[in-house]
């Protein structure tokens, strides 16, 4: 719940709808108009419904240790289109950030075409197209493909992506 997220001395520095696109600049908030501390320890990132206090997924991973920064992902090309991606395990989620994508999984397999769409494990994947005219890609087992979601939506269009929220928490020093 946010409630016990913000309890715990987390701060909200995004909250965007799924369909909104995602800034690498969004994912350590610093074009936040309250951007957190340099000396943020840890960041919290997560999906929920809009107008749910519950969060669908959520992970923590520790600032400064290759989660947030660029270099975590080395794409390896699969298929045309297709990269299977290099994931780094920290808190119990494997993490990427590539070039076009951010997010963590439960499952060590990251498949990203431009965003993650592998089907194992679809509860624990959270995953953000960057620095495109996309936002958000998946938030668990909804995302737009049949084969890797049980609930198929496109939380990238308008009607399907106003519903959900990604959104960024830091703990201050």
């Amino acid at each position: 719940r946010v409630a016990t997220v913000e309890a715990g001395g987390f701060r909200r520095c995004y909250s965007e709808q799924y369909d909104v696109p995602t800034l690498a600049s969004d994912l350590d908030c610093s074009n936040s108009d309250s951007p957190p501390p340099s000396s943020a320890s840890h960041y919290l990132y997560a999906a929920r419904e809009a107008g749910s206090d519950t969060f669908l997924l959520l992970a923590m991973g520790v600032a400064n240790r290759g989660v947030v920064g660029k270099g975590v992902a080395n794409p390896i090309p699969i298929d045309a289109g297709v990269s299977q991606i290099e994931t780094k395990l920290q808190n119990g989620v494997y993490w990427y950030n590539s070039q076009f994508a951010f997010g963590f999984s439960s499952a060590k397999e990251v498949y990203l075409q431009p965003a993650d769409y592998n089907g194992t494990q679809c509860e624990g994947r959270l995953s953000w197209s960057i620095e495109g005219t996309s936002g958000g890609y998946r938030a668990g087992c909804t995302c737009y493909s049949s084969s890797a979601c049980t609930n198929v939506l496109n939380l990238e269009r308008v009607q399907d992506g106003q519903n959900y929220l990604k959104e960024v928490y830091y703990l201050p020093p």
